[in-house]
């Protein structure tokens, strides 16, 4: 749909246990889910009831896209900083696509007729990397909780950063490595607690905080720029172009 000069996709989820419309705003798209018997029509007349809503979650959308980020062109936020992201495809490059994080900048190699997307190249480099530094982190905390090593999985919740199940496995959130290694800490800290208390009483903030005393400067912090680090990583490399690369060898 298009208001005020500028094109809103509009992604429709039916649900048949849905008891009511209800719509979301995220990443500059609308979603909106709907239960059985609502058509089209229905869809944009609820759309246009609610449109001053929605061009201010957009609004907050694109505040939080731009919040802290004082570098112009493709970037993403990494341990905390907004990081300039560039792209070098070579002709003369044979091997597996990689990223290199150097002088501040994330750079992605990529062989000149690789068909993978470049998005899918950085993510699958984020992850790893998140996996590398929750587990350090983990290791570091469960010995003074009197704990095993227990299994992890590295994936991509949609709101939460973190998840202990009953089966005492955690989850994480891979954008973690966006946020300063402090946050992430928080997080491995806090989720390593409901090891030992499956609940938020008084008792798990009580052993966060012994064990991380400042937590809450971080869990404000993850608060404050959460929008910001959830926002599709496709959408923050907009206009990203190959640079020079390197010239062959001389043989």
């Amino acid at each position: 749909m298009a208001q005020a000069g500028r094109v809103i996709a509009v992604v429709i989820k039916r649900r048949g246990n849905a008891k009511r419309l209800t719509m979301r705003v995220r990443d500059g798209e609308i979603h909106l889910t709907t239960p059985p018997g609502i058509d089209q029509g229905d869809a944009s007349a609820f759309i246009s009831k609610h449109i001053d809503w929605v061009h201010e979650q957009l609004r907050k959308d694109d505040a939080a896209m731009a919040a802290a980020d004082d570098i112009t062109g493709p970037s993403i936020w990494f341990h905390g900083v907004v990081t300039k992201v560039q792209l070098v495809r070579s002709p003369h490059y044979t091997g597996r696509s990689r990223v290199d994080h150097d002088d501040g900048t994330i750079t992605i190699h990529m062989a000149a007729d690789s068909r993978v997307r470049p998005v899918v190249v950085l993510e699958d480099w984020l992850k790893k990397q998140a996996r590398v530094a929750i587990k350090s982190s983990l290791d570091e905390v469960l010995p003074g909780l009197n704990e095993a090593p227990v299994p992890i999985s590295v994936r991509d919740q949609k709101t939460r950063w973190g998840s202990c199940s009953t089966t005492r496995r955690l989850s994480f959130n891979w954008r973690l490595i966006m946020a300063p290694p402090a946050c992430l800490h928080y997080v491995v800290v806090h989720e390593a607690v409901h090891l030992l208390h499956h609940d938020h009483s008084s008792r798990v903030w009580g052993k966060v905080e012994e064990v991380m005393p400042d937590f809450s400067i971080q869990q404000n912090w993850l608060k404050t720029h959460q929008q910001a680090l959830f926002a599709n990583i496709e959408r923050r490399l907009a206009g990203l172009k190959p640079v020079s690369s390197p010239a062959a060898p001389v043989s």
